[in-house]
């Protein structure tokens, strides 16, 4: 490596940090609530796009049909929306997900939709309040940076096909955050992470990533609420009609019908998130 471009990859990180202390500054400069304004405007005019484009809110019927098929007492494994969607996530999904199917569904795209908006600062927030970022970041600071980020942040594509489809995971990604926010000596520090793996089972990675940092403690209560919930789920699912108990199908706008076609198959596309589903598909896969 030559001289100068070891120099240059040295200045890089300074330039980072640079450009992240002016920034800052330009944002102390304007207070609190003339960035949420600027937010709240940006994100009002992301929603209108996302609620007129193709296949709104089509999760949002998915998670509708999940609860609809609890108070039903039909078999989530034969649930279905339209033709192609099936009820794809965890047992305690399931009953975590009922409150949804309670409301009208205008109701329920705008509570959702108002709740993924106050959770995109809420997230960003806290990952600047993460360690080391408390040591250079005060409270105010953090607070303007995370909402004139996120007034940036919600066109992106994660963000912006979140709100398109109705989905939760900034809501997820807002309790795995205040579970790492808290101290390591909270009692309950874990157990917002293992709430979450069980309504989708990606956050728990976290239960490794609190291994892999030595957070014994919290790893094993994010394991424990993990399992404690999802057996919890069975059990309500079994005595309500849930898998392996009656059937149900739904039609075309979401609502259940009487179905007997197995459907063991589709546990094994590739978004199944249920515990068979992905045996199903690594038996599947699997070379042979």
């Amino acid at each position: 490596m030559t001289a100068p471009q070891s120099a240059r990859e040295s200045a890089a990180p300074g330039r980072l940090a640079r450009a992240g202390a002016a920034l800052v500054r330009w944002g102390g400069g304007l207070g609190v609530p003339t960035v949420a304004a600027l937010y709240l405007l940006s994100a009002l005019a992301c929603c209108l796009l996302a609620a007129t484009g193709r296949a709104s809110f089509v999760d949002l019927h998915v998670y509708r049909l999940g609860g609809q098929t609890v108070l039903h007492g039909g078999n989530i494994c034969q649930a279905q929306f339209g033709r192609h969607l099936p009820f794809t996530y965890p047992p305690f999904a399931v009953t975590a997900l009922v409150p949804l199917a309670l409301l009208p569904f205008l109701a329920t795209a705008a509570m959702l939709t108002a709740a993924s908006v106050a959770a995109l600062p809420m997230v960003l927030y806290l990952a600047l309040r993460l360690p080391p970022g408390p040591s250079w970041l005060g409270r105010a600071g953090a607070g303007r940076l995370a909402l004139a980020a996120a007034a940036a942040a919600i066109w992106l594509e994660p963000v912006r096909s979140e709100l398109h489809f109705g989905q939760i995971d900034l809501l997820l990604a807002a309790a795995i955050l205040c579970d790492l926010a808290l101290p390591s000596t909270a009692r309950y520090k874990g157990a917002l992470i293992g709430i979450a793996a069980g309504i989708k089972l990606t956050p728990a990675i976290f239960i490794v990533y609190l291994l892999i940092t030595r957070r014994y403690r919290a790893a094993a209560t994010a394991a424990a609420t993990l399992r404690h919930r999802a057996q919890a789920s069975e059990g309500s699912l079994r005595e309500c009609g849930g898998p392996g108990q009656g059937s149900s199908r739904p039609k075309a706008d979401g609502t259940i019908r009487p179905s007997s076609a197995p459907r063991l198959a589709k546990r094994a596309i590739g978004a199944c998130q249920k515990w068979q589903g992905g045996i199903a598909s690594a038996l599947i896969h699997a070379p042979r």
